[in-house]
C-alpha cells in the first residue's frame, strides 16, 4: 500500500490537536509526521477548552481523567459570567459534555509520545527548524535544517502570519491588549472559566491545578498598559509592584484561503481572535475537519477556503453578540464596543442561525432535533443578556 504523507508543522495546541485528530480521522494509508522544533516554547495563552478538544484527546492519545495531572488540568463545566449584567451567570456547555483548563507549556511533552505509543508507525516525529515550506503542484517541500522532506501536504501551526496580505485584519476590534496574571496555588476547585466584564473591558480567569491565570482584556486606544496594569492589580487585590510583567498587544485577523495548493493553514497561521468562550481550540478542531472532507471526500479547494471562512468568521459575530449589549460599565470603551459590534444582528451568520432556529419550530427545539449544536446555550446567553435575537424569523 503506497503511503500518503501529510505533515504537520508546529507542536503547539493547535499543531497537537491537529495530529490527534487527523491521526485518527484520516484512513490507514496516510502517515501524519510532526515537524517541531522543541527548543521554540508555547505561547502559553488560551489554557481553556470546550468539549470538542477533551473528545479528541479521548480519540487521538486515549486521554483517561487520570491523565489529567500530567497537563495540571482542571474541570470545566461552562463559562461564568460576572459584571456583563447585575446578576452573574453560567454560560453552559453542551448538556452532557464537559471540558478542562490545561497547561499548554505541559501539553507537548504528555501528548508526542502519547501519539507515538498509540498510533506506532502512522504517527512520525521529525524535530528540527524548518526553514521553508515549498508549495508544489504534486508534493510540498519542506526545508527542516537544510534537508528537504516531502510530503503530499502540510498543516502550517507555526504561529503568527509575518505576511498579512491574505488576511481580513479587524482594526476595529474592541480589544487588542492583554496583560496576564499568574498567583500559584491549587485551584482545582474551581470548575469554570471566568469571564469578569471591567470598566476597560474584560478579565479572563482560567484556574488550574498549579496556578490562577488572569487575563486582563483592553483597548490600548482607550486605556493605558500602565492603567490596565493598576486597574488589574486592583481587580485582584495584587500589589501593583508584584505584578507579572506578561502582555500581549494583538490585532484579530482571519485568513482569506486557509488552504493553497497542498498546504493548509490552522492554529495562529489561520486566525486570531481574543480567547473569549475558549473559541481558539474549538475552530481548530473544525478546521481540521474541514481539511479532512477535502482529503478524503474531494471537497474543493474553493468550497474548502469558503467552510473555513464562514466558520472564522461565525466566531467573530458569536464574540460581537456577547458584546454588542454593553455591560454594567458606561465607560468609553463600553460605548465604543457597542457602537463597533451592533452590526452582528445583519450579519449572514445571524440571518442562517435564526433560519435553521424557526427551520426546526421554537427555539426550545432540543438538541437532538436541531442541527444547531449548542442551542441551549445559546438560549441562556439570550436570557441572561437580555436578548431577543432570535424572537421573530
Amino acid at each position: 500500500m503506497v503511503k500518503k504523507r501529510l505533515a504537520i508543522v508546529g507542536a503547539g495546541s493547535a499543531g497537537l490537536q491537529s495530529a490527534c485528530h487527523l491521526v485518527f480521522h484520516l484512513p490507514k494509508d496516510w502517515e501524519i509526521t510532526l515537524v517541531h522544533n522543541p527548543s521554540i516554547p508555547s505561547l502559553g495563552i488560551g489554557e481553556s477548552s470546550n468539549g470538542g478538544f477533551p473528545f479528541m484527546l479521548v480519540r487521538g492519545l486515549q486521554f483517561e481523567l487520570s491523565d489529567m495531572e500530567a497537563l495540571d488540568a482542571t474541570n470545566k463545566f461552562g463559562t461564568w459570567y460576572k459584571d456583563w449584567r447585575p446578576t452573574s451567570f453560567m454560560g453552559p456547555l453542551v448538556v452532557g459534555s464537559h471540558a478542562f483548563h490545561f497547561n499548554t507549556h505541559k501539553f507537548a511533552k504528555f501528548a508526542i509520545p502519547r501519539l507515538h505509543k498509540v498510533w506506532g508507525s502512522k504517527f512520525a516525529e521529525l524535530q528540527g527548524n524548518v526553514e521553508e515550506i515549498i508549495n508544489g503542484k504534486d508534493s510540498v517541500e519542506l526545508l527542516v535544517d537544510g534537508k528537504v522532506h516531502t510530503f503530499d501536504y502540510v498543516v502550517n501551526c507555526m504561529g503568527f502570519p509575518k505576511d498579512f496580505t491574505d488576511y481580513s485584519v479587524f482594526k476595529d476590534h474592541p480589544v487588542n491588549h492583554c496583560v496576564v496574571h499568574n498567583i500559584a496555588g491549587d485551584y482545582s476547585s474551581i470548575n469554570y472559566t471566568g469571564h469578569t466584564a471591567t470598566v476597560d473591558g474584560w478579565m479572563f480567569e482560567v484556574p488550574l491545578k498549579t496556578r490562577l491565570s488572569h487575563g486582563y482584556l483592553f483597548n490600548d486606544t482607550i486605556t493605558s498598559v500602565e492603567e490596565a496594569r493598576k486597574n488589574l492589580a486592583d481587580k485582584i487585590k495584587v500589589p501593583l509592584e508584584l505584578l507579572d510583567n506578561i502582555e500581549y498587544r494583538f490585532t484579530p485577523y482571519i485568513s482569506k484561503k486557509v488552504l493553497k495548493g497542498r498546504v493548509f493553514s490552522n492554529g495562529n497561521q489561520a486566525y486570531f481572535m481574543e480567547p473569549m468562550f475558549a473559541n481558539s481550540l474549538m475552530t481548530y478542531n473544525n478546521l481540521d475537519r474541514i481539511l479532512h472532507d477535502h482529503l478524503v471526500k474531494g471537497v474543493s479547494e474553493e468550497q474548502t477556503n469558503l467552510n473555513a471562512l464562514n466558520e472564522m468568521n461565525g466566531i467573530k459575530q458569536t464574540i460581537y453578540y456577547k458584546y454588542h449589549g454593553g455591560s454594567i460599565y458606561e465607560s468609553p470603551f463600553w460605548k465604543n464596543t457597542k457602537k463597533v459590534t451592533k452590526s452582528f444582528s445583519n450579519s449572514d451568520f445571524f440571518k442562517q442561525l435564526k433560519h435553521i432556529m424557526h427551520l426546526n419550530g421554537t427555539a426550545g427545539s432540543p438538541i437532538y432535533t436541531t442541527p444547531l449544536y449548542g442551542w441551549e446555550g445559546w438560549l441562556k446567553f439570550e436570557k441572561y443578556l437580555g436578548y431577543n435575537t432570535f424572537t421573530k424569523p
